[in-house]
């Protein structure tokens, strides 16, 4: 026979709580707050923070406050103020187990989100507060056992969380994810997201988140069967949350020891912590985990064949678990009352809660809720895959954009290079052709003299050669002479 663990509240109370919970001297320093201030902004905070602070101490006057915050905010147009009153009420009236008014007012407050962030683009702590609004829907349909929802809000918020880079809101988101897996038995799954949300914890020192995410280790420990470790990290965080005055962790944790004494088979010291832990619940009015405490005391007088005390306990919580809504609560009850009718011989309303419990089961895990979380988780993943792409891409741009304005400095100076070398080679050619006309001037004088020296040379050669002709022909030739000659011997 099952005993049923909590660490659903474990995962509920995460998701809230982003201060430490508040000591008396704290919500009595805020109503001093009150007094002397008129009607105007800060009345709304001080209200709005009263509300917050007394929400695990009394959630009629933490109610009453946050009503009183939104009428205030209404009056004073002011959505800042407003927006805080609708997530508080969002809270509170989850806490009472009202869901489907706890999604009202938890969209009503991230429609105002939104509307800041419109005039006020990037605004950190607009985007910080919409995405605990985001987180705290996600834990509403966890507790409605819609968890491909309940996963599509927490990797929403987570993104949020993950750009403003706030460390404490990561690691409770990741605990509220972790929750999802281990309420399916992915217990490798949910123990890994457990670790990176503890290890974030840690950072901070004592804090309620690091007493929640111990106390969920400690159910995975629990529920793998390694009870002593399973002890030691919910005594831890027993010890803890009574530091804190959390009297909700406090309480769970108390269920959650009694489960591992029950499961270790010590049933009279498992029904002290249990009966210990609804007496706190009844004085903070909440309902689920009272149920979860019921059920389990049902289970251990089940296993002592107490029937009679059984019985009353099992239907005490299969009624709170339907009133509220509780699928799961109403699945493992149905069960539970099915075994102990079977062992009263009782075969007719052992079925028929047998039967129940299986179409709650079902209606649980069936196959397209699982595709949905699946296909939820895949689009985180790739959406990661994306932002780190994106960075590698964007550090590529960075480099070729340093690459080509070297690329385009060192044309320039190619450039300029360029232009002196043409400047530079046009004087040149400019000189060179200034002397190249200087020389050809100069050769045309020399050509010039040369050929009137050539023509005086010729001049004078002809009139040598006119000379020798005319010395010529003034002389008698030498047959002449010979002529001549051979007359006058004759004679």
């Amino acid at each position: 026979m099952p005993c049923k663990t909590i660490y659903i509240l474990f995962c509920a109370v995460l998701v809230t709580a982003n201060t430490a919970f508040a000591q008396g001297s704290k919500i009595d320093s805020l109503l001093k707050r009150l007094q002397p201030v008129k009607e105007d902004t800060t009345m709304v905070n001080a209200l709005n923070a009263i509300s917050f602070e007394m929400r695990y101490r009394n959630f009629d006057s933490a109610s009453t406050f946050a009503d009183q915050a939104l009428k205030l905010s209404i009056q004073l147009h002011w959505q800042k103020g407003k927006a805080h009153a609708y997530h508080n009420l969002g809270l509170l009236t989850w806490s009472k187990n009202n869901y489907p008014a706890a999604l009202d007012y938890y969209d009503k407050a991230i429609a105002l989100w939104d509307s800041l962030l419109t005039k006020h683009k990037n605004n950190k702590f607009y985007l910080s507060r919409k995405a605990a609004s985001i987180g705290n829907i996600g834990i509403v349909h966890k507790d409605l056992t819609n968890y491909a929802l309940a996963l599509d809000h927490y990797f929403r918020s987570l993104k949020i969380y993950e750009q403003l880079e706030e460390k404490n809101s990561e690691a409770r988101i990741l605990g509220n994810i972790a929750g999802v897996y281990h309420v399916q038995k992915k217990y490798t799954q949910a123990r890994d997201y457990f670790i990176k949300a503890i290890n974030i914890a840690q950072q901070f020192g004592k804090t309620n988140n690091l007493a929640i995410q111990l106390g969920n280790l400690g159910n995975v420990y629990t529920e793998e069967h390694k009870y002593e470790p399973a002890l030691q990290y919910y005594n831890r965080a027993l010890a803890d949350a009574r530091e804190l005055g959390n009297i909700q962790l406090e309480a769970n944790t108390l269920g959650n020891i009694g489960s591992v004494y029950n499961f270790m088979d010590d049933k009279k010291k498992a029904l002290g912590f249990h009966l210990q832990a609804v007496k706190l619940l009844e004085q903070i009015g909440d309902l689920g985990t009272i149920a979860i405490n019921m059920g389990n005391i049902g289970n251990i007088y089940l296993a002592l064949k107490d029937y009679n005390e059984a019985e009353k306990y099992l239907k005490q919580s299969l009624k709170i678990s339907e009133e509220i809504g509780d699928l799961e609560g109403v699945s493992e009850t149905c069960k539970n009352l099915s075994d102990m009718y079977s062992f009263k011989n009782n075969k007719n309303l052992a079925f028929r809660f047998y039967k129940r419990h299986i179409s709650a089961r079902d209606s649980i895990t069936n196959n397209e809720q699982i595709k949905k979380q699946t296909q939820i988780e895949m689009n985180y993943v790739f959406y990661k895959q994306q932002m780190a792409d994106s960075i590698r891409s964007a550090e590529l741009l960075k480099q070729e954009a340093i690459k080509h304005d070297e690329e385009i400095k060192q044309q320039r100076t190619y450039t300029y290079g360029g232009v002196i070398g043409f400047i530079l080679m046009i004087i040149v050619a400019f000189v060179s052709f200034r002397a190249y006309r200087s020389k050809q001037k100069a050769n045309e004088i020399i050509s010039m003299q040369k050929y009137l020296v050539e023509l005086k040379q010729k001049e004078i050669t002809d009139s040598i050669r006119y000379a020798k002709r005319i010395q010529k022909a003034l002389m008698p030739t030498d047959v002449y002479i010979g002529k001549n000659l051979n007359h006058l011997k004759k004679k």
